[in-house]
């Protein structure tokens, strides 16, 4: 297995929270340990991999943040409004899914706006506010920062991105051994995995072609929902704490979370 680096492990040489999502400070302490798991670039129809995963959330009354591609979004609109009534937080991911860094200016507007509208439709609500925002790769610059403020959305931070999306099937159980190592060692925190990779199409086309020659994809994410439930049933008997969906907050955060989450 390809060793799993991860951005903050060199945020002292790089001044990464000037273009990137990774909040390394974002740490819970030995008196209280929350956590937030965030699931990247769905919804994903593939091998029923989204649902599977909204029902290892169920099962473990946890809530996490959905951070959905616009195109994906108009692919699977059902799985969405499942996101939704069960009482996840939906946040945008932008509309296509690839990074503002090397997009025009003029298009980073309407690409948010496209993923809002989307979500607006799956969810058959117009007056849903989406709240969080998480640009493609987690990478952006001080100039793209006024586009979702525009639009009342305020950045979704992580404290470690690990890159779960390169991790194929046969490594969940490194994978799943190193994530709840780090969130041990930080006592918690915000983080990142990926229920989709990508749009829809480039998904199928790249599980297809892996499936016709007997290979394994790391854009398979069949193994994420397992490996969801591995680490929430190791994380809860040593007592992290997670947002929980019967909370009285349908879709939103807990001013407990709300306040962790943004006071770093």
């Amino acid at each position: 297995m390809r060793v799993l680096k991860n951005i903050s492990s060199v945020s002292s040489i790089l001044p990464i929270q000037r273009y990137s999502i990774v909040r390394p400070n974002l740490k819970g302490s030995s008196g209280f340990k929350p956590v937030l798991l965030t699931f990247d670039d769905g919804p994903n129809h593939i091998d029923n991999t989204t649902l599977d995963l909204l029902t290892v959330l169920k099962t473990h009354n946890v809530k996490a943040a959905f951070c959905l591609i616009g195109k994906n979004v108009n692919q699977h609109p059902d799985i969405v409004k499942q996101i939704f009534l069960d009482g996840h937080i939906i946040a945008n991911h932008g509309h296509a899914g690839d990074p503002f860094i090397f997009k025009r200016m003029k298009t980073i507007s309407d690409d948010i706006e496209a993923c809002n509208n989307a979500i607006a439709e799956a969810i058959d609500s117009q007056t849903h506010r989406v709240e969080y925002f998480r640009p493609a790769y987690g990478a952006y610059f001080k100039k793209h920062v006024p586009f979702w403020e525009s639009k009342n959305m305020q950045l979704l931070p992580v404290t470690d991105f690990f890159f779960d999306h390169k991790v194929k099937p046969s490594e969940m159980e490194k994978f799943v051994g190193q994530f709840t190592e780090k969130v041990k060692n930080n006592n918690g925190g915000v983080y990142v995995l990926h229920d989709g990779r990508n749009e829809h199409h480039k998904i199928n086309s790249k599980m297809i072609a892996a499936r016709s020659k007997n290979k394994m994809s790391d854009y398979d994410r069949s193994w994420v929902p397992r490996a969801v439930d591995m680490l929430l049933t190791e994380l809860k008997e040593e007592g992290f704490l997670f947002p929980e969906l019967n909370d009285n907050f349908p879709n939103e955060l807990n001013a407990e979370f709300t306040s962790f989450l943004f006071s770093k």
